[in-house]
């Protein structure tokens, strides 16, 4: 939905120029629904719903070469029926690899794409210790990358990792690495979901939304919960809002139940469904921070936008960018969130008084990552032209 947002805004501020954008079934009827399609589908924009067994044709993880080539050529399929000369991929990285081997065929359109999930800069850039898997992905990922922008039907890798660009600076073709802000996709109204009056309660109230998955450090979360002095837990109200993938809603289950058994003072709310945009910003303007406890997350967050949107600090992972993004800029805490102690820690930091420096700095940051500058950033260089220096 964030990109199909960005599109709508995009193509109602460029008439002129035509998009097909191609998501999958489920996100096309969401879309529809919303008001300001019909205008633009009789305008400039063409929807193209992807069927569920075309999107499963290929892995989210990246290293599914044949069902990367069978996307690829999908999108081929798509470019050509509607006279599209360019393809932009929304999720470089499910098909990096594919268009990797791809690059060496005959290709009737240029390509650009989002790189979500670099790691190849980790241990330069950020100090992280990467492991042994982690680091051979790491290395072949650097060879792919360097490979296609060399490739000339190539014209840019967007990245939401800003700081991958710096890496490939020595590149003859660096220019061809965009980096693109991440961001909050932030609505102009907000609404009150049911079943949240407790949480609103409590002194001292966090949050966490998106998908509520084990690698997004709830269970280390919740045994930090249950070690917090009692005194600090009776003042403390959490707020879990997502879907709950089914394979982990019993384990969650038994787990929120040890901690209310361990700190019954302490408020734990769980809305285990998928919540609407409007939704989310009631929470982070009801919430005293934003948690992040991610476990070894490669790349961004759109939640940092969130978070910085509302003045919010985080508690987020000190791995990766999203750790050297909340500590270069000041805008919260990073940690070993493998550590139950250490989100113990920091949770107690944050019932004190906060930091009046980190509402100035996540303000700064919401000016430069917002959903205007990544529309402007992403439509800008889909085709950029060399620099001059490089001609």
């Amino acid at each position: 939905m964030l990109h199909g947002e960005t599109v709508m805004r995009m193509a109602e501020a460029r008439p002129g120029q035509g998009f097909v954008l191609a998501l999958h079934e489920d996100l096309v009827a969401r879309m529809r629904e919303n008001p300001r399609w019909a205008a633009l589908a009789t305008a400039n924009v063409t929807l193209v719903p992807i069927p569920d067994a075309t999107a499963r044709l290929v892995k989210p993880n990246n290293k599914d070469i044949p069902g990367g080539l069978r996307m690829i050529s999908h999108a081929l399929d798509i470019a050509r029926t509607h006279g599209c000369g360019h393809i932009h991929f929304l999720h470089l990285d499910t098909v990096i690899l594919a268009l990797f081997v791809r690059s060496f065929l005959p290709t009737p359109v240029t390509i650009s794409g989002m790189y979500m999930c670099p790691t190849e800069h980790y241990a330069a850039m950020f100090g992280s210790e990467l492991s042994r898997g982690e680091r051979l992905f790491a290395w072949v990922k650097k060879r792919v990358v360097s490979r296609l922008l060399s490739w000339r039907r190539l014209t840019a890798i967007h990245s939401l990792d800003e700081h991958v660009a710096g890496y490939y600076g020595g590149h003859a073709k660096a220019y061809k690495m965009l980096p693109t802000p991440d961001f909050g996709p932030i609505p102009d109204i907000e609404r009150q979901p049911e079943g949240f009056d407790a949480w609103l309660k409590a002194p001292k109230r966090f949050a966490l939304f998106g998908a509520i998955e084990a690698r997004k450090g709830i269970f280390p979360l919740l045994t930090a919960l249950a070690r917090l002095d009692p005194a600090v837990a009776d003042t403390v109200g959490v707020a879990f809002m997502g879907r709950v993938p089914a394979p982990v809603r019993t384990e969650l289950d038994a787990a929120i139940a040890r901690v209310r058994a361990a700190r019954p003072g302490l408020v734990i709310a769980l809305e285990d469904r998928f919540v609407d945009d409007e939704e989310i910003l009631w929470l982070c303007r009801h919430s005293r921070a934003i948690l992040m406890p991610y476990q070894r997350h490669r790349g961004s967050s759109s939640v940092l936008g969130w978070a910085a949107h509302s003045g919010l600090p985080v508690l987020a992972q000190s791995f990766g960018v999203i750790g050297h993004e909340v500590r270069t800029n000041g805008l919260g805490l990073a940690v070993d969130t493998g550590n139950p102690d250490a989100i113990a820690d920091a949770l107690v930091r944050l019932c004190e008084p906060l930091d009046p420096a980190w509402r100035e700095n996540l303000l700064a940051y919401a000016v430069e990552h917002n959903q205007a500058t990544f529309a402007d950033k992403t439509f800008n260089g889909l085709k950029p032209k060399p620099a001059a220096a490089h001609t």
